[in-house]
């Protein structure tokens, strides 16, 4: 599910399992969810900051996590390691409980570390939150297809784009402004956000693709595609 460029995933924790909106961030490798601390968890900390300046903390904890199938199954991961964040502060007034941390540094307990070495999502329209095929995998059944490039995971994530190259249409660069009918380069300077000299394929230019992450190669895979025609 998207919202205004914010992709949600519905999974849940504890048992019952409790739902839990969270956005889905390729760049941080801790999951966490908002809760008030308990005494059964550890006492280890967790402190994140992102580019955004939202900050979250709190202690880790191991807990079930339960989620859907691409089969309409469930499956569930036992003693999955996240982050109990009862301390946090946002910039933004987003519908969400926490973050889903897929990859990042690649640090062992990211989601996709704990379910395997390997993902694949694909985005449909940033602009249109009932847009239903918006699709996040995780493990084996990962979609890579089309182009591959070198992922090189080692503290900051990157990728060379060596012998491949992504395709980015006008209508993944450009925003509407509604309310004087005016478009505006979707392109901001990653300086003023606190990155440096990096440089970040955010989620407008991903656009009507499907990327695969696999880890265990350490390659990105990505092909121009309608997000529907994956699910049929």
């Amino acid at each position: 599910m998207a919202d205004y460029g914010v992709f949600l995933v519905n999974i849940s924790f504890w048992e019952p399992p409790v739902p839990q909106l969270l956005v889905m961030d390729t760049g941080s490798s801790t999951t966490w969810i908002k809760c008030r601390p308990c005494s059964s968890y550890n006492e280890c900390p967790f402190f994140k900051i992102y580019a955004d300046q939202t900050i979250s903390s709190g202690n880790l904890a191991t807990e079930q996590l339960t989620f859907g199938t691409s089969d309409e199954g469930i499956a569930t991961i036992s003693n999955f390691i996240f982050g109990c964040a009862h301390d946090f502060k946002e910039n933004h007034d987003y519908s969400y409980n926490g973050i889903v941390g897929l990859i990042g540094d690649g640090a062992t307990f990211s989601l996709v570390k704990q379910l395997g070495s390997k993902f694949s999502y694909c985005l449909g329209s940033v602009n249109d939150p009932y847009y239903n095929y918006n699709r996040l995998i995780l493990g084996n059944g990962s979609i890579f297809e089309g182009s591959s490039t070198p992922l090189y995971v080692d503290g900051d994530r990157f990728l060379s784009l060596e012998g491949a190259n992504l395709a980015v249409p006008p209508d993944n660069m450009f925003l509407q402004n509604r309310r004087d009918n005016t478009f505006c380069l979707a392109v901001q300077s990653s300086e003023s956000i606190s990155l440096g000299n990096q440089s970040i394929i955010g989620a407008l230019a991903q656009q009507h693709y499907n990327f695969g992450y696999d880890l265990t190669t350490n390659r990105l895979y990505f092909e121009k595609i309608d997000c529907q025609l994956l699910t049929e």
